[in-house]
């Protein structure tokens, strides 16, 4: 009986979609350098239950499924610390980034191309570093991927 290496079957694309999140997670809580200024919009449906208009806020003229996701989840809490709900946002991106390499995963995995070609795609997408980064701060640009702008 032989035993199954590391590079068989779907272990690859596993590993490599569980280490990019894993990044993504380390990055989501403990980068707080990353802060956008779409927390002021998350506050206001959050803490006065209106959306902001385009003049409001500086990210006020944005789409605000992101703000009212993130908003759902922080109104319930009782710490009102901007850091603690730029930490939930940036997780929220972290999952909606996973999210983006689960569909992308299963793209790859319809396409008649090789195995080879599909692991140095699926790696090149999670590891790059500028998709990384957007799915580790407080913005609306890491739901993008993953809800195909659905909200703009």
């Amino acid at each position: 009986m032989t035993k199954g290496t590391f590079l068989e079957g779907e272990r690859p694309f596993w590993w490599i979609i569980g280490i990019a999140f894993a990044l993504r997670l380390v990055l989501a809580l403990t980068n707080m350098e990353a802060f956008d200024h779409h927390m002021d919009v998350v506050r206001a449906i959050a803490d006065r239950h209106v959306w902001a208009g385009r003049d409001d806020f500086w990210e006020g003229f944005q789409p605000k499924l992101w703000h009212t996701m993130v908003a759902f989840i922080i109104e319930p809490l009782p710490t009102r610390n901007i850091k603690d709900f730029t930490r939930i946002g940036q997780l929220v991106n972290a999952l909606a980034g996973l999210g983006t390499l689960l569909f992308v995963r299963r793209f790859l995995a319809q396409m008649r191309y090789s195995r080879e070609t599909q692991l140095v795609a699926i790696a090149l997408l999670a590891f790059n570093p500028m998709l990384t980064g957007l799915d580790a701060m407080a913005t609306n640009e890491g739901e993008r991927g993953s809800f195909g702008h659905v909200d703009g």
